[in-house]
């Protein structure tokens, strides 16, 4: 079975044609990212990643294109290989971070291995979201230093108190750095998303209180997508514990956990028992 998926291609508004946004090298929305980093963080990635894929059968396939100016990443499984494209665009926009830049890259790992919920074999959008802060970046920050780009905005002084003392609730001890570099790298992505989203601003401070009926595959609103990568980023369960395709419950924070760990409902809908 083939799949795809795509991480701001398939992103349309209001019914209109989907937004395809672009960083062309030397443009204004270039934030001087450089080919060297680009190439060294998807390396560093596979060199993760490709070990887990093969312990499962399969093969990790990445493909990449600096020159591509597109801020755009894909995903596809077909049989036993694992594809990935990565796009120049997607790490040198303007608003994007190198930490923000690899948090992508664990969104389009998570449609490959995020679990439940799906379609097919490949994970729902909000629950690729939910994997790579709950899962993904913990494996990987803790054996990167990021390179600080100054011209990359960071998050107000409210956020940021906001998501140092939600880290150091979650991550007293062990964790508590990847927690707050998770969250900052959430919220600059989320500042993507409000571009895409009508021009919003999502804020840690202002959950989405939209509560669904079903479960939503397809992408939810800029400020459901910041609290969704929140909810993981501060989900205590151990990322070693991988989400099931079966079990809701297996690797994640449910109902027996804070509100906030939690899958949030304006995506997400419980099973019933």
């Amino acid at each position: 079975m083939r799949a795809l998926f795509f991480l701001f291609i398939s992103f349309s508004v209001w019914g209109e044609q989907p937004t395809l946004l672009r960083a062309d090298l030397n443009t204004e929305f270039d934030n001087g990212y450089h080919e060297d980093r680009f190439n060294r963080v998807i390396d560093f990635i596979y060199s993760h990643y490709a070990p887990i894929i093969e312990s499962r059968g399969g093969a990790l396939i990445i493909k990449k294109d600096w020159n591509d100016g597109a801020v755009n990443a894909f995903a596809e499984r077909e049989g036993d290989e694992y594809r990935l494209e990565i796009l120049g665009g997607l790490s040198r926009y303007s608003l994007i971070s190198e930490d923000a830049f690899i948090t992508l890259i664990c969104h389009e790992l998570g449609h490959l291995l995020g679990g439940y919920p799906k379609g097919g074999t490949i994970s729902v959008e909000a629950q690729s979201d939910y994997y790579s802060t709950a899962k993904c970046v913990r494996r990987l920050f803790p054996h990167w230093s990021e390179w600080r780009n100054p011209e990359v905005s960071s998050p107000g002084p409210q956020d940021i108190s906001f998501a140092e003392t939600k880290c150091k609730i979650s991550f007293p001890d062990e964790g508590y750095e990847t927690c707050v570099r998770s969250m900052n790298a959430s919220w600059k992505i989320s500042q993507l998303w409000g571009k895409l989203d009508r021009n919003k601003r999502p804020s840690y401070l202002k959950p989405d209180s939209t509560r669904v009926r079903v479960t939503q595959a397809s992408h939810p609103s800029a400020q459901c997508r910041l609290d969704t990568y929140v909810a993981g980023a501060l989900c205590p369960v151990d990322y070693k514990v991988d989400f099931s395709y079966e079990n809701e419950k297996v690797g994640a924070c449910g109902k027996w956990f804070q509100e906030a760990f939690q899958r949030p409902l304006c995506w997400y809908k419980t099973l019933k028992k």
